[in-house]
């Protein structure tokens, strides 16, 4: 990786703080408000669909509202998720070079608004409002997601309105990472509904399995080391920016949440990995228990 020298850092902290006005009012506004609209279109479509799934039940108006609520999620995931892939692998470049030193810090760094990827984070900050919003009047959404929902856009926010918004992790961070929470809604599905988990074991069983894997794969896997490099240059900025107390105070606050992002990351990964250990460890018990059981059969009737 290459190193960022101070004078680099000086050189970027030179830059007026924020992208221009019109790209906020022509730019960024519009696309936070569009993605807005076309949540709630999704969240419309997928009503009815929960109103046939949720026939019944106690509060069967709130479980309606909740799965609609989650297939918004879903869809909306997904494609944030293919969307991140998108630019990581045909916008980005140099992103099929194996040596990363070929990518200078200055361009993670305050590069790639030409390359539209602060799109990433103006279609999180709609989602995340629209999340706040259904949250608190609709699905009774716990404080600990409204208070994740408030951290997204905090984040996304930098990638949108500020020169140097880190845009190069934008696709990784903000996109493919939600890939993972596909299945992930799906999950929670079963969760909340105890006759789909007795109906269909298998599919849990799946989805469980699915999530783990995506998650390992995406979270840990990609997401981590490429995160821990922006945690670095981030506080490289942050310790030598001049721009005000707010501006420093923001981008302090953002770098520590970003540092709590990645060991709530590692803390999940190390329950999955805990958990498909249990799992594994169980199955293997059984399958000997059955085995056992088998002998000793055999042997009764042999006998």
């Amino acid at each position: 990786m290459t190193d960022l020298d101070v004078s680099t850092v000086q050189r970027l902290l030179e830059a007026p703080v924020y992208l221009s006005a019109e790209h906020a009012l022509q730019t960024a506004l519009p696309s936070i408000a569009v993605t807005i609209v076309a949540v709630t279109g999704v969240y419309l479509a997928a009503f009815p669909m929960a109103k046939k799934l949720v026939a019944k039940g106690n509060d069967v108006t709130q479980q309606r509202r909740r799965l609609a609520y989650q297939i918004t999620n879903c869809v909306t995931n997904l494609a944030l998720g293919c969307l991140g892939l998108y630019f990581q692998y045909l916008v980005l470049p140099h992103n099929n070079d194996d040596n990363n030193d070929t990518i200078p810090p200055q361009d993670k760094i305050q590069g790639h608004v030409e390359d539209r990827l602060y799109l990433l984070g103006s279609i999180q900050i709609g989602f995340q409002i629209w999340s706040i919003v259904m949250g608190i009047l609709f699905v009774r959404e716990s404080k600990e997601m409204l208070v994740h929902h408030c951290a997204v856009i905090l984040a996304s926010s930098k990638s949108v309105f500020l020169t140097n918004g880190f845009r190069y992790y934008a696709p990784m961070a903000l996109g493919m990472t939600e890939l993972s929470s596909v299945p992930l809604a799906i999950m929670n599905s079963f969760k909340n509904n105890a006759q789909w988990r007795m109906a269909h074991p298998q599919l849990y069983l799946a989805s469980r399995l699915v999530f783990s894997l995506a998650f390992l794969t995406i979270r840990i896997g990609m997401f981590v080391p490429q995160h821990l490099e922006y945690l670095q240059y981030a506080l490289a900025v942050t310790y030598w920016a001049e721009e005000g107390v707010a501006y420093k105070l923001y981008m302090s606050i953002s770098w520590l949440g970003a540092v709590f992002l990645l060991f709530l990351q590692l803390y999940w990964g190390w329950l999955i990995v805990n958990g498909l250990s249990k799992f594994a460890l169980d199955r293997f018990q059984i399958k000997g228990k059955i085995l056992d059981h088998s002998r000793a059969t055999a042997t009764k009737k042999t006998n």
